[in-house]
């Protein structure tokens, strides 16, 4: 999208300009060109100045259906249906796995994002989980809540990490001790329910 003399001009990419796929459900703008997850060709690199389109993993896209990716550094962390948590070395091309041998929730991840400390947070169906690494660690205690079917992540500026469920938004806190607690910071709002 470009104004120009009070006018917006708009570039279409698509089929005709040499993208693989015109489904795009994911872009992550990096200092690289934009990450782009599109439904049948997987994850791309494209830079928007020459329409240079790059597939993450040479060859045919194998993973299935993703529902969120995540570039970090030289790795992407990728979360499909079909495969459960990838993790993408850009260095070397090479892939890990996480799916449901690991555990059940590594196939019903949705939702991904990274706090200020570099850690990846995963929200499944059944659970949130963080990285460290590439070590993962479940996160086990939800008080008060009864529903752990993770729709959205976010992490805020002061290293808390925002969740929802079908039960409404959660906050989950550390104190300078060490002790992780969640509340529902709705609770005292006119959506106390959300």
């Amino acid at each position: 999208c470009e104004l120009k003399d009070r006018k917006v001009g708009i570039s279409v990419f698509d089929y005709r300009t040499g993208l693989p796929d015109n489904i795009v459900k994911r872009v992550h703008a990096q200092a690289d060109g934009l990450w782009l997850g599109t439904e049948d060709s997987g994850i791309l690199q494209f830079d928007p100045i020459s329409g240079k389109v790059t597939p993450m993993i040479a060859g045919q896209w194998k993973y299935g259906a993703f529902t969120d990716f995540l570039p970090d550094e030289d790795q992407v962390w990728i979360s499909s249906q079909q495969n459960g948590l990838i993790l993408h070395d850009r260095t070397n091309g090479a892939s890990r796995i996480f799916n449901a041998l690991a555990g059940a929730g590594f196939t019903t991840t949705l939702t991904l994002a990274k706090d200020r400390e570099g850690n990846i947070w995963a929200g499944t169906k059944t659970d949130v989980m963080r990285s460290r690494g590439d070590q993962l660690e479940f996160i086990d205690r939800f008080d008060p809540l009864q529903e752990t079917n993770t729709i959205a992540v976010a992490i805020d500026p002061g290293g808390s990490t925002w969740f929802s469920t079908g039960e409404g938004l959660f906050r989950r806190s550390v104190d300078a001790n060490g002790k992780a607690t969640i509340d529902r910071p709705l609770s005292g709002s006119p959506y106390p329910e959300h």
